[in-house]
């Protein structure tokens, strides 16, 4: 049963399930709604993400989200995985990767079967149960634009994405790290850490490979909610969820240094979230126990 005050994941892409962010919502367990966004549903929805119902409540929506609604094209490619609003950019034919003991031709993946035209739209524009606090996606390409689409959810109470990123271009015209780092800085994200990075090769497997990619994972600062979150308690709830994420993922300084935050500047409304939310009261507790900052929750 789906609550008010329960972490909102959205996840998009990545149809073999949730991905790093399948730690977030294991852990919250009883106290996560999730929203699954995929662009083609006609096979059976829970065998597309066959863990999903073991994490907690959940909904598909069929949607094939970009920065706008529009027309498009969508390549369809040889591996179903690397399907992609792109076209494969031609200067990553060279790049190779090992995967189950053999070495893996991205071109091979990458070849176009078929074109369709899909209706895109912004992720601003989908109608959720609630405001999404977790934003998850593995959509080849084209993370850069959905965050672009997203600015209203992007400063609401949204604390942490994780994205597929690429260094190189894989695909034409796709935004890159460098765009991410830029867009998501001047909307009040810090970027905190690699999950899974790809390390690829040109031409054979041969030594040390480079870095072409992987997840980003980012967690949104203590003063971008504080300016853009008015109500108090809507605030603190907020700053709850950050702390939480953060200590799942074990940046465990980031996550006191929230706490710490609200023991002093939101007390009363702390103590509500503390009597009224259970995953309020582990991190406190937590805090309490293992930080070694004078300020205590009393």
């Amino acid at each position: 049963m789906e609550q008010q005050n329960n972490m909102h994941v959205v996840h998009i892409g990545g149809r073999r399930g949730l991905g790093p962010a399948s730690r977030l919502c294991r852990t919250m367990k009883g106290y996560v709604d999730i929203t699954i966004l995929e662009a083609f549903l006609e096979e059976d929805e829970e065998e597309i993400f066959p863990e999903t119902k073991e994490k907690g409540n959940y909904r598909f929506i069929k949607a094939c989200v970009w920065s706008k609604k529009e027309n498009r094209n969508f390549y369809v490619t040889q591996q179903v995985m690397a399907s992609s609003l792109f076209p494969m950019d031609k200067v990553s034919d060279g790049y190779v990767f090992e995967s189950k003991g053999t070495c893996q031709k991205w071109k091979d993946h990458c070849t176009t079967k078929k074109i369709l035209t899909i209706e895109t739209i912004a992720f601003d524009d989908i109608c959720f149960h609630s405001s999404p606090n977790f934003l998850s996606m593995d959509i080849q390409g084209a993370e850069f634009e959905v965050m672009k689409g997203a600015l209203q959810s992007l400063s609401g109470p949204m604390v942490g994405l994780i994205a597929e990123f690429e260094i190189a271009s894989l695909y034409e015209g796709q935004g890159l790290l460098e765009d991410q780092l830029k867009f998501l800085r001047e909307h009040g994200f810090v970027f905190v850490d690699i999950i899974k990075p790809s390390i690829w090769h040109y031409g054979e497997i041969q030594g040390k490979g480079m870095l072409i990619g992987g997840e980003a994972l980012w967690f949104r600062s203590i003063d971008s909610i504080e300016s853009t979150i008015q109500d108090k308690k809507d605030k603190c709830l907020t700053l709850l969820k950050l702390a939480l994420t953060a200590s799942v993922y074990k940046h465990i300084s980031y996550a006191f240094s929230v706490v710490e935050h609200m023991i002093l500047e939101m007390p009363d409304e702390l103590r509500y979230w503390y009597e009224k939310f259970s995953p309020a009261q582990s991190i406190v507790d937590r805090y309490n126990k293992h930080s070694s900052r004078s300020v205590k929750f009393i």
